[in-house]
Order: C-alpha cells, then sequence, then structure tokens
C-alpha cells in the first residue's frame, strides 16, 4: 500500500505564516506562556530540547531571551526547511528514533502541540523516553488539547492529523506510566471574566453530574513534568496559579445586574 505524506503546511500556513510579522508574533506570543507558566531554566547555558520545533519560533524566543544551547527536532519537511533557515542547530527526524542514538540528558524539554498528532502507542515510548533524557533538576513542558475546553470538538478535529484529545485525567495517566511522580497540569492562559461567564454553564454541568472540582476549560492543557521532588516544590512556590473560577464570574456578573437596576431605579425616582 502506497505511503502518503501530507503536506502540513497547508495546515498551518493558516496560522503561523514564513514572515517577519509572523515571527515577531509568535516570539510575543510565546515570552506571554513563558512569564504565565515559570518555564525556563535558570541557567542560561541549559542544554535545552523543542520536540516538534515546528518553523523554530519558540527556539527563536529562547535564543532572544539570552539561551544558547538549543536542540530542536523536527520531521516536517515543511517546517523543518523554514526551521533551518534560522541558523539554530535543528535536525530533521523522527524523535523517537533521535533519542535511541543519544544519550544527551537535557535541562529543559519542551513538546507544544506534538503528543496529539502520534499514535497511542508512540505516546507512551516517547514520554518513556523524555524521561530517560531528562536531567534529575530539568523540567519538561507539553501543550495539548483539552477535551473538556467547550471548543474541544474544534481542536480536536480542525486538524486531520490529530489522533486524539485530553482530559487531566489521561494525560496524569499517560504522565505516571512514563514513571513522572511531579506532575502539575494547568489552564493555557488566564481567562477573562466574559470568558469565564461564557463557561460557567459548562463548568456546572462538570460539577452536577460527575462531581468534577478543579475544571480547567481552556482549549489546551500545559503540562509540567519534574524527577525531582525538591524542583517540583520550588516551582509550585514560585510559580502564581491561574484563577479562571467560573463561579466568581457568575457571581460578579449578577451583583453587577443588581447594581444597574438600582441605579436606573434611582435615575427613574429622580425623574
Amino acid at each position: 500500500m502506497k505511503k502518503y505524506d501530507l503536506n502540513y503546511k497547508l495546515y498551518y500556513e493558516n496560522w503561523h505564516q514564513d514572515n517577519e510579522e509572523s515571527t515577531k508574533r509568535d516570539i510575543e506570543i510565546n515570552k506571554e506562556i513563558i512569564k504565565l507558566h515559570n518555564i525556563l531554566p535558570k541557567e542560561k547555558e541549559a542544554e535545552i530540547l523543542d520536540i516538534g520545533c515546528g518553523m523554530g519560533r519558540f527556539l527563536l524566543t529562547l535564543k532572544e531571551l539570552g539561551y544558547n544551547n538549543l536542540k530542536g527536532i523536527e520531521i516536517a519537511k515543511s517546517q523543518f526547511d523554514i526551521a533551518e533557515k534560522t541558523g539554530l542547530d535543528i535536525e530533521k527526524k523522527d524523535i523517537i528514533e533521535y533519542f535511541e542514538h543519544n544519550n544527551t540528558l537535557y535541562d529543559a524539554i519542551y513538546c507544544f502541540d506534538v503528543l496529539e498528532h502520534l499514535e497511542k502507542e508512540r505516546q507512551i515510548i516517547l514520554l518513556n523516553q523524555m524521561y530517560g533524557h531528562l536531567a534529575d533538576t530539568g523540567i519538561i513542558v507539553i501543550r495539548i488539547p483539552n477535551a473538556l475546553a467547550p471548543t474541544a470538538m474544534l481542536f480536536r478535529y480542525e486538524d486531520f492529523t490529530h489522533t486524539i484529545s485530553y482530559t487531566a485525567k489521561t494525560i496524569e495517566f499517560l504522565c505516571k506510566n512514563s514513571g513522572f511522580q511531579y506532575i502539575n497540569i494547568r489552564p493555557e492562559i488566564q481567562e477573562s471574566e466574559k470568558l469565564q461567564l461564557l463557561k460557567t454553564n459548562y463548568a456546572n454541568i462538570y460539577r452536577t453530574q460527575f462531581g468534577f472540582k478543579d475544571i480547567i476549560l481552556t482549549p489546551n492543557l500545559m503540562v509540567i513534568l519534574f524527577k525531582n521532588q525538591n524542583k517540583h516544590i520550588l516551582y509550585n512556590n514560585e510559580t502564581p496559579k491561574i484563577s479562571n473560577t467560573y463561579d466568581k464570574a457568575l457571581i460578579k456578573y449578577y451583583a453587577n445586574q443588581v447594581l444597574i437596576k438600582i441605579a436606573k431605579g434611582k435615575h427613574k425616582l429622580k425623574e
């Protein structure tokens, strides 16, 4: 049976173009993610690996922030050809094959928007390899689509090459089966009050029907992994929590409505 190589550029260029404006925008977005999740190594000379580095935008962000020991792996030719032009150390290779022939221990491994493209068996293999190639005091950061989000079906099927979406439970299950004990699963972004209000009904359904408590409804999940317990504790102490509470947004909304009605009533009395 003939094997087809999909031109992933036909999809990816809907979001990221090969031009200066798109590059600058992606770098600024990456800086916001880095700051929000506190995911940089302390040392500028840290060994860093970006799995599925795409056009190299996250690596360019790290370079701009002063990091030097950067390695990117990308298998899609259209993405690799663009990333290679950055002058950074980018290799076109299957990541599982790369790990099989590499003994480097990394201080930080980033894996954004990759796992969901792999078959389940390869996901388990890859996470095991990531664990084995992480330095004892290192950090792994993964971004994946969130199956609980109101937009979950869009993020699952908008990209033809996606094989799966995740809940916090399923990604925790996968990580624990790969050797990780110290796991943080975070919302990708701090949502506006308007977004929290719109998602309140979804949150109430999950709470009422399934008994969920800490509900994440952002389109993606951020997964932060550690080998070292002390590093995990330090991360939790230094990193602010993202507070998408939904209930508070609803309470504030109704409180504002009451204030509006009171204000209107006073206006009528004056008339």
